[in-house]
């Protein structure tokens, strides 16, 4: 951020984006989303993706699946779905790292 181009506003709208985008965020989107041009959205992603590096090792040192669910509710019959009271729920499985390579 830096001494770059882009002002400061933008570069916390294309942070949030990237973090709320669930299956990643294309620079095409990102140029969409923010209203610039495709370089300017490329540079964007790729130094965010670069800070997002985790360079030194911690808690997680293998390769990590993640995953969120709803557990619980009511089934209702007169909306057959089901009730919108449900409990959160988050999971993390350690896998094999040769596995998925």
């Amino acid at each position: 951020m830096h001494e770059s181009h882009p002002p400061l506003t933008r570069w916390f709208m294309a942070v949030a984006l990237t973090c709320h985008a669930k299956k990643g965020l294309s620079a095409k989107q990102m140029e969409r989303d923010l209203g610039v041009s495709y370089r300017t959205a490329w540079y964007l992603s790729h130094r965010i993706r670069k800070a997002m590096e985790d360079r030194a090792p911690g808690l997680l040192t293998a390769v990590v699946a993640a995953d969120e669910d709803s557990v619980g509710g009511v089934y209702d019959k007169r909306w057959k779905r089901a009730n919108c009271r449900k409990q959160a729920m988050f999971d993390a499985l350690r896998r094999n790292a040769r596995a998925c390579q």
